[in-house]
């Protein structure tokens, strides 16, 4: 019988249901049973135990068996009697510490299932070819770096994942496996693939991504079936003609190569127009797109720009070199994401607003001047990113938009926002820093739900500690009633929304929700006080005060230049009077009773003097993973045909997801309590 820690020998701690015993996660540490006991047992799964050994017996044992899991144990090895488990279809010895496999296990004939995922494998025995049966078999994160020279002799093998590996190379012979269609060989270091490899004519799904290949095979039998083809991070400077032949095609990602001026072919379009809905080509070095793009009216993904995070872009181009989107490029009316930063666009096609089923848009870092009039007709956007361009003006129903959320618009030429900027009421993220602005834009009061705004750096005739801005405020549970009358963390962050107290102050006055009407009441010119009011603590963060540094965006003559800067932020506080020197008469009441905060202290400097680099307070950050797909998803193929008793269900780390759900953000989430919150709190 199986032993556990705390059960004596003897008592069964299973459950036996029909012909499965079930003795996963029951703290065994030894196995003995007799055959006489498994005479109507076919499954036994004994995962999760503390396993080390298995007794020299146990082939015999359990030669009824046919399908045995010991996943998630501490096997060192298995026993030479593991080859009389003639009759065994599926084995499962995955999480265990399994450095080799003994050579008796080629004589399991009837094997159809083997995993071996998260074991120390360093090779498989050269025998290995005679599993004849095998139909699907997993290797994941192991430290194999050759297969077998048999391996090609696994014809019958459908579905191989091998990823996390060192493996170098692949055998000459890889192109016998006649029946493989699922391949995952990502994250190796394969710098070529066998020229047998393009004689593979059954594969749909194949995962190459992480590897060091420089080019791919110039013929390919599985073009007229392949569905999904991952590339991700390699070498590749050019692709074979037979991209341009993938009619059965629903997602490609060829994300971070090296991929120069117009790699994909002009037949791609026509080639896969009936099935892509993923394409990645991010990160490379392209400059010009296939004009039978707008041919691929099923695309729902389209990602064209940079493949690193904001914070870690600075003066140089991440993205690709495409000065223009196709003519056609508004075919494609079910796209639900287009990512097209760091590029060099300077214009978009007229009909861009054909793009109706958009979601999320990133044209940030480009060369764009303006945007075409259909713009407006964008209805389903949320997020709308046109950072670091040249835009002078808005199209004037650009408030049509009505359904955005997340509006970037820092770092451009704006002088005026349009007067239908006041339809934008469901808006909670504005940005428009560093721009030409010369006046508080009015619509600003319509934005009711807006919960973050950043003006500074625009041409306001005001001091810049005026400038009105929102920033996410650190949220504190209330007050006890016995510490209430000691403002007991109820004094105003300097990081909270500026002028936000005044609004709820009022409110609570009349008894009203603060909650739900703070945004609606706040009166700009008592938020303008309050700035001067709160002076430079309105900058205050851990490092010490802080501000933007605008882009230093090039001058007309020099606009295309192939590197842009990139916005800082630098830590700056005012410690003087000087800079105070424009407020008007009511403002210099409001200061002369007011606490003076402005203390001197040795970390801030006047900005007129030392200027010290802080970390980025950067709204980006929340984006980065935020997309119609995302970028570290699991892919679930469909359950194949193969018998799933232990109920594992197959589960292929490829990148894409079947699944094309929309995972906006919320930038405006009121955080509760959290770990750690109280930490900063002021004495």
């Amino acid at each position: 019988m199986a032993t556990t820690k705390d059960e004596p020998r003897g008592q069964q701690n299973g459950r036996t249901m029909g012909q499965t015993l079930d003795l996963s996660s029951t703290n065994l540490t030894e196995f003995a049973i007799s055959k006489k006991e498994l005479n109507t047992c076919s499954t036994l799964i004994l995962d999760y135990n503390a396993l080390s050994v298995l007794s020299e017996d146990v082939g015999e044992v359990l030669q009824s068996l046919s399908a045995l899991s010991l996943t998630g144990n501490q096997l060192k090895e298995l026993p030479s009697s593991f080859g009389k488990l003639w009759n065994l279809k599926e084995l499962s010895l995955s999480e265990n510490i399994l450095t080799s496999l003994p050579k008796s296990l080629e004589g399991l004939c009837s094997l159809t299932v083997l995993k071996l995922v998260g074991n120390k494998l360093k090779e498989l025995s050269e025998d290995f070819g005679t599993l004849k049966s095998l139909r699907r078999l997993e290797l994941d994160e192991n430290e194999l770096t050759t297969l077998p020279g048999s391996f090609g002799l696994l014809e019958n093998l459908e579905i191989l994942e091998a990823a996390d590996n060192s493996l170098e190379a692949l055998p000459a012979n890889f192109g016998g496996l006649r029946h493989l269609e699922v391949l995952n060989l990502s994250n190796n270091r394969l710098a070529t693939l066998p020229r047998s490899f393009g004689s593979l004519p059954s594969l749909r799904r194949v995962d190459l991504s992480s590897n060091k290949l420089e080019e791919l095979m110039d013929y390919f039998d599985s073009c007229h079936c392949l569905e999904k083809l991952f590339l991700t991070g390699n070498r590749l400077s050019t692709l074979p003609d037979w991209i341009g032949k993938l009619p059965k095609l629903q997602e490609i990602s060829l994300r971070d190569n090296q991929l120069a001026a117009k790699p994909l072919p002009e037949a791609f379009g026509e080639s896969s127009r009936e099935g892509l809905m993923y394409l990645d080509m991010s990160g490379n070095f392209v400059m010009e797109l296939p004009s039978t793009l707008g041919l691929l009216t099923h695309l729902d993904f389209l990602h064209l720009g940079s493949v690193i995070g904001e914070l870690e872009r600075r003066n140089f181009q991440n993205g690709n070199w495409i000065e223009r989107l196709p003519d056609n490029f508004g075919n494609l009316t079910l796209l639900r994401e287009l990512r097209a930063e760091e590029n060099q666009l300077s214009c978009l096609p007229e009909n861009f607003g054909d793009l109706v089923s958009l979601e999320f848009l990133d044209l940030g870092q480009n060369l764009l001047r303006r945007l075409p009039d259909s713009f407006s007709k964008l209805k389903n956007l949320r997020v709308c990113l046109l950072s670091k361009n040249n835009i002078e003006l808005l199209p004037d129903n650009f408030g049509h938009l009505d359904g955005l959320l997340d509006l970037r618009l820092d770092c451009n030429r704006l002088t005026k926002l349009p007067d239908s900027f006041t339809r934008l009421t469901n808006l909670e993220t504005l940005d428009l820093f560093d721009n030409h602005l010369i006046e508080l834009p009015e619509v600003l009061k319509y934005l009711h739900k807006l919960q973050r705004l950043d003006l500074d750096e625009n041409d306001f005739d005001m001091p810049a500690l005026a400038v009105p801005n929102y920033t996410k405020p650190n949220r504190y549970p209330s007050a006890g009633k016995s510490v209430t009358s000691k403002n007991w963390r109820t004094k105003i962050r300097p990081d909270e929304l500026v002028g936000s107290h005044l609004a709820t102050e009022a409110e609570e006055s009349e008894g009203g929700d603060s909650t739900s009407k703070q945004s609606r009441h706040i009166n700009w010119t008592s938020v303008l006080a309050q700035a001067v009011q709160k002076g430079q603590s309105m900058w205050q963060s851990h490092e010490g005060a802080s501000t933007r540094e605008s882009s230093g965006r090039s001058s007309p003559s020099d606009e295309c230049s192939l590197q842009r800067s990139y916005g800082a932020r630098c830590t700056f506080s005012y410690n003087d009077e000087d800079n105070l020197s424009n407020l008007n008469d009511d403002d210099e009441d409001l200061l002369a009773n007011s606490p003076d905060d402005r203390q001197s202290d040795s970390t801030h400097a006047h900005p007129s003097q030392e200027v010290t680099e802080a970390p980025e307070e950067n709204w980006d950050d929340e984006l980065e993973h935020i997309s119609c797909y995302g970028y570290d998803r699991v892919y679930k193929h469909p359950v194949n045909d193969l018998h799933e008793p232990m109920g594992l269900e197959p589960n292929f780390a490829f990148t894409p997801s079947d699944e094309h759900v929309m995972n906006l953000p919320c930038p405006c989430i009121n955080f509760d309590t959290e770990e750690g919150q109280f930490e900063d709190a002021d004495d």
